[in-house]
């Protein structure tokens, strides 16, 4: 670890984090943080309560990623603390119980602490969402542009959205409309990548059926490393080949809301969701804001499901919606969404 983990005068815990799980929860797959009483340090884990606010430091990039705290819970062992929490929402490993209390236990100090003083589960949410320019800051510029890329990340975006096809010829371009003007020059993905892949979350929705799109995407952010990054479709089954081709990272379902029949119960809606995601292959929910609700947004947490929604217009009050539900990230359309907060 590389300072103590304190308490500052406003309240704020300050805790030192590795890189992996400090990633994993800014793309929000990891919603549960494991601490275990004099590991490495005299901090006392239970003194974190409902509300607070955490201060995570990556150890290595030395970012800091500010969260609320839902709930503190006290397991006696990892194993009762992993079959209640769930891996997908406690592990940034990916891997099963067996596996996780093998790779919590190898952290120095841990084991022995945890049969001593037991071992926490800190539940915690976004204190507000990552903010997305929806095909860059399109008030100013051309959308799916580069300008429009850059004014988006100039102005404090968190990241931006991009919609590819294939072109004739077979490469990669950034453009909306499945009835482009195919005489017209677009801007190519692997160009978009080169400029802007590290400066950000960058979600790429594919917009084309053709199957070669997803491994020319995939060859294209292998080529410039990008690290943060969403690939989303609207396409159900687009989903499971996405998947394939990309099984460790972020993948989007963007569900339409005429999915959803006035028949369905709240209940069934979560059901209905989770079945679509869970046999897609998807781990990111794109859904209207209006159709989330807090039995839904707690159902997709505990599945270990990254809620997204978009955000039309530059709203307070919607975009308090989304904090209070935990939403981890939102598109949005108009600039000044980013003045809000």
């Amino acid at each position: 670890m590389n300072h103590k983990d304190h308490t500052i005068a406003d309240g704020t815990h300050v805790l030192d984090l590795n890189n992996r799980p400090w990633q994993a929860m800014k793309r929000g797959t990891k919603s549960i943080e494991v601490r275990a009483n004099g590991a490495y340090s005299d901090f006392d884990h239970s003194q974190i309560h409902t509300g607070d606010t955490i201060r995570f430091i990556n150890n290595e990039t030395k970012e800091s990623l500010e969260v609320r705290t839902v709930d503190t819970r006290h397991y006696k062992t990892v194993q009762e603390l992993l079959e209640t929490e769930g891996t997908k929402r406690t592990l940034s490993s990916g891997k099963n119980v067996a596996g996780g209390i093998e790779s919590i236990h190898s952290i120095i100090g841990y084991k022995e602490a945890i049969m001593k003083n037991g071992v926490f589960a800190i539940e915690i949410q976004p204190k507000q969402p990552l903010l997305i320019a929806h095909r860059g800051n399109t008030r100013d510029y051309p959308e799916n542009t580069p300008d429009a890329f850059a004014s988006a990340f100039e102005l404090g975006a968190d990241g931006i959205e991009l919609d590819v096809h294939l072109n004739d010829k077979g490469k990669v371009i950034v453009v909306h409309d499945y009835f482009f003007d195919r005489s017209k020059k677009y801007p190519m993905l692997d160009e978009v990548l080169e400029k802007f892949s590290h400066k950000g979350r960058i979600e790429i929705e594919i917009k084309t059926l053709d199957l070669e799109a997803i491994e020319k995407v995939k060859q294209l952010i292998e080529k410039h490393q990008a690290q943060d990054f969403e690939i989303t479709t609207s396409v159900i089954p687009l989903v499971p080949h996405i998947r394939a081709a990309f099984p460790n990272t972020l993948v989007g379902l963007i569900f339409h809301r005429w999915l959803i029949e006035d028949w369905m119960t709240q209940e069934f809606v979560s059901q209905w969701i989770l079945k679509h995601l869970e046999l897609s292959g998807a781990n990111v929910l794109h859904l209207d804001v209006d159709l989330y609700n807090q039995k839904l947004a707690s159902d997709l947490k505990r599945a270990g499901i990254v809620l997204h929604t978009h955000l039309k217009s530059a709203d307070r009050a919607v975009l308090q919606k989304t904090i209070n539900l935990g939403v981890n990230q939102c598109t949005f359309d108009d600039p000044e969404t980013l003045k809000i907060l």
